[in-house]
């Protein structure tokens, strides 16, 4: 179930199987999986029995100076988006749903970049 509000954090873990809320950051992630769990408690759900994915817009930048994207959560080099996908990971994501933000003719490129310099870092998260 997707959703970003507390209805349909509360609701989700009345009676999906898992949450998929768009754009959020680590923290916001955070609290909304912490309601889920304790609506799916309430309800007498097993609360582990539940994942939490996340779809998002992700920015690989070649160097740290790059302007930032306002809204956008995961954007930067290589190693931050290792760093920021480690917190998303700490706050309870297990699916990671991205969509790149570059040109459409840089897509191919970008997603080769990811699965070569993020990805290894990032499999046992």
């Amino acid at each position: 179930m997707g959703g970003n509000t507390e209805q349909a954090q509360r609701r989700t873990g009345r009676i999906a199987d898992g949450w998929c809320p768009y754009g959020l950051g680590p923290e916001d992630l955070a609290r909304g999986w912490d309601t889920i769990r304790r609506s799916a408690e309430n309800a007498g759900r097993d609360p582990t029995s539940l994942t939490c994915g996340l779809w998002t817009p992700i920015v690989l930048s070649t160097d740290s100076g790059s302007p930032a994207i306002p809204g956008v959560h995961l954007q930067g080099t290589a190693d931050q988006l290792v760093e920021l996908i480690a917190e998303y990971a700490k706050a309870g994501l297990q699916h990671l749903i991205m969509f790149n933000l570059c040109p459409p003719e840089a897509t191919v490129d970008e997603i080769s970049q990811i699965a070569d310099q993020v990805m290894p870092h990032i499999a046992d998260l």
